[in-house]
């Protein structure tokens, strides 16, 4: 292991503490997916990405994509 697992940390820093765009039990979804499937940086950035977009602006299907 190492690459992409080594950032996913970082991610989860930012993304849940420093603008809270995802909760901690959402990011703990993101890393069970990162553990599922190939390419887990660019498919847990995609996730983040649209949590970010969903949460923000109060479950908008369409603004998370």
């Amino acid at each position: 292991m190492g690459g992409a697992y080594t950032v996913l940390p970082y991610v989860a820093q930012f993304a849940v503490g420093k603008f809270a765009w995802l909760s901690k039990m959402q990011m703990a979804d993101g890393f069970a997916l990162a553990k599922t499937t190939p390419g887990p940086l660019s498919i847990v950035v995609g996730f983040v990405g649209f949590m970010a977009g969903y949460n923000f602006f109060h479950a908008s299907l369409s603004m998370g994509r």
